[in-house]
């Protein structure tokens, strides 16, 4: 049995936090979920701390390191499209600059157990997977989700093993019934 994580960005004190480079917004295409048709490495700067393996940034994406790219890469599942698109990241103190990637998913499969999965104005406010649908994914995001990433455990558990730093995991319910989280439905 296989657990599944949504991956965030940890809140640490240590680690800096990526601005991208002022002039270059409108330059810099990006259509989250859709094909990116016309790329230039963007450069962000990296102000109040140290360098992530996942970068909290004010683009709102996925940069990851080299280190936790060759992590997911290496370790995706045969129905996850994932794409890397090149970035660089400078320290604005030092002046370093570092290749970082933002991790694109290009493909969605609805993988979403909608009967366990928590719905509030119509819309999945507390997403549950199907074990079924999930099968031969390890890296990969909800539909409508441009900035949420899922892995497996077992890439979870490479995560932590390389330190990775940045990263914090919410186990994502699995087939769990309704009363895994609000207790029994039955009104004796």
């Amino acid at each position: 049995m296989n657990n599944y994580f949504d991956i965030c960005v940890k809140d640490d004190d240590s680690l800096g936090f990526a601005y991208l480079e002022p002039k270059r917004t409108k330059e810099v295409i990006y259509t989250g979920h859709l094909e990116v048709t016309c790329w230039k490495s963007p450069i962000f700067y990296l102000r109040g701390g140290d360098y992530g393996d996942l970068l909290a940034n004010d683009f709102l994406c996925r940069l990851c390191s080299p280190r936790l790219r060759q992590i997911l890469e290496s370790n995706k599942g045969e129905k996850d499209f994932i794409e890397w698109l090149p970035a660089y990241v400078e320290n604005s103190a030092t002046q370093q600059k570092r290749e970082y990637f933002i991790l694109i998913i290009s493909q969605f499969d609805d993988v979403y157990d909608h009967e366990q999965s928590l719905y509030v104005n119509g819309s999945i406010s507390m997403p549950a997977l199907d074990r079924n649908k999930v099968v031969g994914h390890k890296v990969f995001s909800l539909p409508d989700d441009f900035i949420g990433l899922m892995v497996s455990e077992d890439i979870k558990v490479a995560i932590e093993e390389a330190d990775c730093r940045g990263l914090k995991f919410y186990q994502v319910p699995v087939n769990l019934p309704f009363n895994y989280f609000f207790g029994s439905r039955r009104m004796d």
